[in-house]
């Protein structure tokens, strides 16, 4: 369908201010707007009262029609997974999301969650539309990578996006976090050292869904060691019921030589894992030591000592917002490297008895 008059103008005048006008400056009078597009002033009017209840632009009695400032009148979209309709939604989408929309809101960002259902493809529809009709600044992809015709809308529109492969909102050092799970195992005297992987975490996506493995068996190397045959496990998916358990009875029936040391690397594997190693009355730790990846808060009660590679989503969503602030507000940031923390199997269980003791 043909775009009305007033519409293409609004699209046109959108575009010269994202590109060229600055915030407070003062757009030409409807008159000369008028003129200058052969239209009449009604038709121009139509256009600017479009972009006034955009958030483009605002009326001043007296002064004209100034460029707003877009921190305090645009609209940062979210895109986040719809949790509703996820068979096994995790601990880290439940937080991140909504801690990284409270800290843009107390920023002065106003936002707008969409979300996305991976077998859904219109699902993003309103986006698309929102997008087309200048009500964006920036669209923030909290997980996964950004679809190629989202990227490709967003960049007729003239709209950032922040997220995905290209623009990481916060970075965390998964390598750091095998190396220090290898090396606390071998510490704590483990030789024969297991690995669980699902790959790269969504939120994080890496095109090399190998590169965990490749890390976890350099860094066995290091110690003189290696993993024989089974004994790393990577074909898993997190968000399957079941494929922690799985994973761990297939490497721990791998070999008749037991494994005495366990690195898992996604919480959600391990809760499977944690079932399974309890249903093979493995003890824990005196014959299996095992280290895994944990989110801070995270509610999850561990049947026994455990090790924790521990990240912090508030942490993590107040380094992306900050990251995404500062990238609108004039660009050359770049995302926070945020640390893991090793909190050591008595440590964990010295903090659960002093939180249950009786008082």
């Amino acid at each position: 369908m043909k775009k009305r008059l007033h519409e293409e103008i609004y699209g046109e005048l959108r575009q010269e201010i994202l590109s060229k006008r600055k915030p407070g400056e003062c757009l030409p009078s409807e008159a000369e707007l008028a003129k200058r597009f052969g239209v009449s002033v009604v038709t121009l009017r139509n256009a600017t009262l479009g972009l006034e209840a955009d958030g483009f632009v605002n009326r001043v009695s007296g002064i004209g029609v100034l460029v707003c400032d877009r921190k305090a009148h645009g609209r940062l979209a979210l895109v986040s997974r719809d949790v509703a309709f996820d068979p096994r939604p995790l601990y880290f989408h439940l937080r991140f999301t909504p801690l990284l929309q409270r800290n843009l809101l107390q920023a002065g960002w106003k936002t707008v969650t969409h979300l996305q259902m991976d077998s859904d493809p219109g699902s993003l529809d309103d986006l698309r539309d929102g997008m087309a009709r200048g009500r964006y600044t920036a669209v923030v992809w909290t997980i996964g990578d950004v679809p190629k015709d989202i990227r490709a809308h967003a960049a007729k529109h003239s709209v950032t996006v922040l997220g995905g492969t290209d623009c990481h909102l916060v970075k965390v050092d998964y390598d750091a976090m095998i190396k220090e799970g290898v090396d606390h195992l071998v510490r704590s005297g483990c030789r024969r050292i297991a690995g669980l992987f699902s790959g790269p975490p969504t939120e994080f996506p890496e095109p090399d869904d190998r590169h965990a493995s490749r890390v976890f068996n350099e860094r066995l190397a290091h110690h003189g060691l290696s993993a024989p045959p089974g004994l790393v496990v990577q074909d898993t998916e997190a968000r399957l019921t079941g494929s922690g358990w799985q994973g761990f009875r297939d490497l721990w029936s791998a070999s008749r030589e037991r494994p005495d040391g366990l690195l898992v690397l996604d919480d959600v594997l391990y809760h499977d894992a944690a079932r399974a190693i309890l249903e093979l009355g493995i003890q824990v730790p005196s014959r299996l030591r095992i280290v895994t990846h944990s989110n801070r808060g995270d509610d999850f009660v561990h049947p026994f000592p455990v090790s924790l590679l521990e990240v912090d989503p508030e942490e993590m969503a107040a380094a992306a917002a900050e990251f995404v602030m500062q990238t609108l507000e004039g660009g050359g940031a770049r995302p926070q490297d945020l640390p893991v923390r090793l909190i050591p199997a008595q440590q964990k269980n010295a903090s659960i008895a002093s939180a249950t003791a009786p008082v």
